[in-house]
């Protein structure tokens, strides 16, 4: 090394004459050696005795640099004698930007640091070849503000020097010391907190001018977590610091009267309390609380280069969420004082609820599993959940786990009771069914959404919410009906099919459900009466039964009640012992009598020579009738008149040249090898003995769907060369492809390999699902736009099905369980929410933020842990 590039700092210099020097742009011997007697009492701040000592220092070192001017060699040099030399800038340039500090982090006073940053300086290697003239030509800037950046830059320079001849002689590996790379690896954290870094995230992002080899990294690794600046947990390091009441001890930041008052305040002391015990007020204490923390966490960064406590992992847990600070401490393993923490950096605690923290990201997975047990600190494990002991949701589970099957709601509070002794449950009134709560409890559950009741309060498990209704209420029309009443027992007759797929089992469940899902006063005026009727507007009851009387008579008293039953619902024995009693003037000797208004001849007969067709609703009559006869009365369109004209007459039809509408409905179902009913379903819209004959000649396979609502009939299959037989060795071949409760399309099979020679008729995926309607050993649905089918004797549903998929995966993607139902099974599903609605109240988990499902929170749970 040159002599006259030796530092000044070096040369064993009082501190007073060094600062004074440095002051003067003084740095090295060389710039020292310019000076004698009668400059250096031109320095500001030298007394005698100091530049006694530099003349003293100047006579030693010339002698110095005289004799290593003699013997210098071109190859001796210092970092200070190239760092402002061409041929050795990039090298230096590459290193400093490897190893580059912020402004903001050279420890400059603030009048230094705030000029560098207001002229665009934000990082050391921006200013590494500037020179004291340099930043004394920046605005404001000033002498000792220059002096200060320049003894910064040459103290940075002299703890980098070894390393930067090195990199500038290609031999950085050598020169670079443990510790340099200490500091290295732990200023990866400074951007991170908390976070953790595996090993090979370490060895990614540590910048260095050597590529460092495992062995060395690794032991490098292992020393700071044997010094205790990194822990190792779960294959990652994480940065260990401080916690505050242990570094107040060592900080000599503030007073011994500020510790202790921020001690206590760590301790749960209160203000108030504070303040009366030193004398102060309660404002004074909280100044003296903001003011003095500050002061310890300057300190702390500067002393030890964290930005953290280790209460400060905390932080974003405390003001996002919720909870009772002293239960959390117990349950949460977190103490107390931690929370005063937060409160001491004016932190105010969140009113997010805690049980979204489970699905928050930002939260690590085992701080997750302890919100977990905290959350559950206070519960019961019910098939595969956990249920707080809340008795709004105990009811929930355990009519969920017991009331599958028909339950009367005296059973299930013996049930709810036994199970909650059983199971350990703590004995409290607020959550025990009790004879004062008996009632109050049956009024909760009676409006619930998790099941449906009928008579003599019997309650069955239905989870109302995880269904959708649309297909139900424009099925059974509900929009259509004005001004009329109706029992539900019509709609549970009329539509067989429908409640088998909703499985709604009576006229009183279906009532209960309308009432739950329907709100009063929507569609014409809806209205829920007395189990199980429901009305439409305004009805008179008596006229409309005198309109059935007077449309059919003479008429036997039980035909009556049946015909009341097919257009209103009305249970017979209700009609015959109640809604006929007005109506006791008509009967005679068990027959209801009324005359009837004669319809002119004339009009007779040129109304029979407009109804050529064999079918006509009763209101399609009227209509006509009016339209011819305008001046005519229209109660002349009765059962006498109509029956004279060769019809028979039903309760919204009339009919000709059949024996009855079954009779009928068989005629123009069977007719023909091509079928199309997509005309035929509007006309008989209303008619529900069309589609009870259409399903029982689906079912017999005398007509077979290939097209939505357009059939071929058996015979034409024969002449195809098809027979019974196919058709059943078919159903067995797939039967025995399946596996027990396996959900299929016919695409599904067909994409899994599955042939048969009746493919090679070309029809489409429909008419060989239509084929294995009869076959009991298959249950059959429409959904998603296509035929869903299973190897089940069970019934099944849109979330039967969902379910079923999430199980089989354990755990899948949204993405790719909508992918599948698509691209295997041929389901229109436009987004999740065609799906995630289904699975509420089911044992498969849902996490928004991964958009993933899992078949129960067990598996989230695992991997979570897993993660």
């Amino acid at each position: 090394m040159s002599i006259k590039t030796l530092s000044i700092e070096r040369i064993d210099l009082s501190v007073r004459s060094l600062n004074a020097l440095q002051r003067a742009g003084v740095y090295t011997v060389g710039d020292m050696l310019q000076y004698n007697e009668e400059t250096l009492h031109r320095v500001r701040n030298l007394g005698a005795k100091s530049i006694s000592e530099i003349l003293g220092k100047i006579e030693e070192y010339k002698n110095k640099a005289m004799a290593d001017t003699a013997s210098s060699d071109e190859n001796a040099k210092t970092v200070f004698s190239i760092l402002y030399l061409a041929d050795y800038r990039t090298d230096i340039l590459t290193y400093v930007r490897a190893n580059d500090i912020d402004i903001t982090n050279m420890g400059l006073s603030n009048r230094p640091k705030n000029q560098l940053l207001k002229n665009d300086y934000t990082k050391l290697s921006e200013i590494i070849f500037m020179n004291k003239q340099d930043f004394l030509k920046l605005p404001a800037m000033g002498v000792s503000s220059a002096d200060e950046i320049m003894s910064k830059l040459f103290a940075y320079l002299r703890e980098h020097e070894s390393s930067i001849l090195a990199t500038c002689n290609g031999d950085g590996n050598a020169n670079i010391s443990d510790e340099f790379i200490d500091k290295r690896v732990l200023d990866l954290y400074q951007s991170i907190g908390f976070g953790g870094l595996s090993y090979d995230d370490i060895k990614n992002q540590l910048t260095l001018p050597i590529q460092l080899d495992d062995t060395r990294l690794k032991a490098i690794i292992g020393r700071l977590i044997a010094k205790n600046e990194l822990e190792y947990v779960d294959y990652r390091c994480y940065r260990v610091y401080d916690k505050l009441g242990e570094y107040l001890k060592l900080s000599t930041a503030i007073k011994e009267r500020s510790k202790d008052i921020i001690h206590k305040r760590l301790d749960g002391m209160t203000l108030e309390a504070i303040a009366i015990e030193y004398g102060l007020t309660r404002e004074r204490v909280r100044q003296i609380i903001k003011k003095d923390l500050e002061k310890v966490k300057s300190e702390y960064a500067s002393s030890t280069g964290k930005l953290y406590f280790d209460e400060d992992y905390y932080g974003y847990f405390f003001e996002t969420y919720d909870f009772d600070k002293k239960e959390g401490s117990n349950c949460l393993g977190v103490p107390e004082y931690v929370w005063n923490y937060q409160e001491l950096n004016d932190i105010k605690q969140g009113d997010t609820s805690l049980e979204l923290a489970l699905e928050d990201a930002t939260l690590d997975a085992g701080f997750k599993l302890r919100v977990k047990s905290f959350l559950n600190r206070d519960s019961l494990y019910i098939d595969g959940e956990w249920v707080r002991l809340k008795r709004g949701e105990l009811e929930a589970a355990l009519v969920k786990k017991f009331c599958k099957e028909d339950t009367s709601y005296d059973s299930f509070v013996e049930i709810y009771n036994n199970y909650l002794k059983e199971a350990g449950a703590r004995y409290s009134e607020e959550i025990y069914i009790t004879e004062s709560t008996y009632r109050s409890r049956w009024n909760v559950m009676s409006g619930s959404r998790f099941v449906l009741w009928k008579q003599n309060s019997v309650m069955r498990y239905y989870d109302i919410d995880c269904r959708d209704y649309t297909e139900l209420i424009n099925t059974l029309k509900l929009a259509t009906y004005e001004n009329i009443e109706l029992s539900t027992l019509k709609l549970v007759t009329d539509y067989p099919d429908l409640m088998k797929e909703y499985d709604i089992r009576d006229q009183y469940e279906l009532h209960n459900l309308l009432r739950k899902i329907i709100p009063e006063g929507s569609f014409h005026d809806f209205h829920c009466e007395r189990m199980p009727e429901i009305r439409f507007g305004e009805f008179d009851r008596d006229q409309a039964i005198f309109e059935i009387i007077k449309n059919n008579a003479p008429i036997t008293a039980t035909d009556l009640c049946e015909l009341i039953k097919q257009e209103y619902g009305y249970e017979s024995g209700v009609t015959m012992a109640v809604y006929l009693r007005p109506f006791a003037k008509f009967y005679h000797q068990g027959v209801y009598s009324v005359d009837q208004k004669r319809m002119p001849e004339e009009r007779l007969n040129f109304l029979r020579a407009r109804l050529v067709d064999d079918f006509y609703t009763i209101d399609y009559v009227k209509s006509l009738y009016k339209k011819l006869f305008p001046e005519g009365d229209i109660d002349e369109v009765n059962a006498y008149n109509i029956k004279s004209m060769g019809f028979m007459v039903f309760s919204k039809c009339i009919l000709k040249n059949h024996n009855s509408l079954e009779a009928y409905f068989e005629h123009i179902l069977t007719t023909g090898d091509i079928v199309d009913i997509r005309e035929d379903k509007k006309k008989y819209d209303d008619i529900q003995g069309f589609y009870i004959k259409l399903m029982d000649i689906r079912c017999s396979l005398r007509m077979i769907e290939f097209e939505p609502d357009q059939f071929i009939s058996f015979n034409r299959l024969q002449q195809f060369g098809v027979t019974m037989d196919d058709i059943h060795s078919f159903c067995d071949e797939v039967y025995d492809f399946l596996e027990d409760g396996e959900y299929f399309t016919i695409q599904s099979i067909k994409k899994n390999g599955f042939e048969d020679p009746l493919f090679d008729l070309g029809f489409s995926d429909l008419f060989y699902a239509s084929l294995m309607l009869p076959d009991e050993r298959f249950a059959f649905r429409k959904m998603y736009g296509t035929v869903l089918l299973c190897k089940t004797t069970e019934d099944i549903t849109k979330e039967s099905f969902v379910v079923d998929r999430i199980i089989y995966y354990g755990v899948i993607d949204t993405f790719d369980l909508l992918n599948e139902m698509s691209e295997d099974y041929g389901c229109a599903v436009d987004d999740k929410w065609a799906v995630v609605p289904l699975i509420q109240n089911t044992t498969i988990y849902y996490d928004k933020i991964l958009d993933r499902l899992y078949a129960n929170k067990d598996l989230y749970y695992d991997e979570i842990d897993k993660m």
